[in-house]
Parts: C-alpha cells; structure tokens; sequence
C-alpha cells in the first residue's frame, strides 16, 4: 500500500484542483451577470 501514497496524493491534489477551479468558474460567471444587470440598469 505504502507505494500508491504518491498516486493517491497526486490524485488528491488534481481534484482539489479541479474542484477549486470549478467554484471560481461559477463564481466568475455569476460575478459577470450581475456586473452585466449593474451595467445595464442606468440607476446613476
């Protein structure tokens, strides 16, 4: 067992990774779409 520690933790890491960068993706978007409903709401 002790050989697949890298793998498991290299395996660990990638889907940190890919799970962090999915939640900034979303929140980008929606960051971007109520920028965009600020933007076009002429409330000045």
């Amino acid at each position: 067992m002790e050989e697949y520690y890298g793998l498991i933790e290299l395996i660990l890491v990638v889907l940190c990774v890919a799970v962090g960068w999915l939640v900034l993706e979303r929140q980008g978007k929606r960051l971007d779409r109520a920028r965009a409903e600020r933007d076009k709401d002429p409330a000045q």
